[in-house]
């Protein structure tokens, strides 16, 4: 009888997901619906990521974990150039979000009485802006780099050419306000879609 060679077979080694210390590991993107440019880069850490951004409304399907967002509303407009509008609200940074579709809302440009409008992700909402009207030329952009380029977001009315969530006063061209946006971002090995 031929004696034969005994070989343990292990398991392969489970796949894990990278986490942030304190705050958990990041989401998969499935399925995006609507008609969000996307883009690639690699930061300066070597960290390749993928970017979704949504300037009419759409969705994102995601497995739960965390997502990393610009939302911007609508910027609003005033009624004269002496009353300007004010630029719409910001909220970017790391969120957690469960498993499933989450809803993209691009909030408009808002009217003519200084209101911004409401963009969103999922549960993740700006508010409306109740500041109302500012004096003209008052206010400073928000720049953020979540494309892989710094970008000036919600500039005040007297500043040319206009950014999402860019604050106007209603009488025309490109002093008008500008609507809001959603970007979202993961590391490339995330984005499943």
């Amino acid at each position: 009888m031929a004696q034969g060679v005994w070989v343990k077979v292990f398991p392969p080694p489970p796949v894990v997901k990278p986490e942030l210390p304190g705050l958990g590991g990041w989401a998969d993107i499935t399925a995006v619906t609507g008609s969000p440019q996307i883009t690639t880069y690699t930061d300066a850490s070597g960290t390749n990521w993928k970017v979704w951004t949504f300037t009419a409304d759409g969705s994102i399907t995601c497995t739960a974990g965390l997502l990393d967002c610009l939302v911007i509303g609508g910027g609003g407009n005033g009624p004269i150039p002496s009353l300007a509008g004010v630029p719409g609200v910001v909220s970017e940074g790391l969120h957690q979000f469960t498993a499933g579709v989450q809803a993209v809302v691009v909030g408009p440009e808002g009217p003519l009485n200084g209101n911004t409008t409401v963009s969103s992700i999922g549960s993740l909402a700006v508010r409306v802006s109740g500041d109302g009207f500012s004096r003209a030329g008052s206010g400073t952009a928000y720049t953020s780099s979540i494309t892989g380029t710094a970008v000036a977001y919600c500039q005040p009315w007297d500043i040319s050419p206009k950014s999402y969530g860019g604050a106007g006063f209603g009488t025309g061209g490109d002093v008008y306000a500008h609507p809001g946006v959603v970007i979202v971002r993961v590391p490339a090995a995330n984005a499943k879609a």
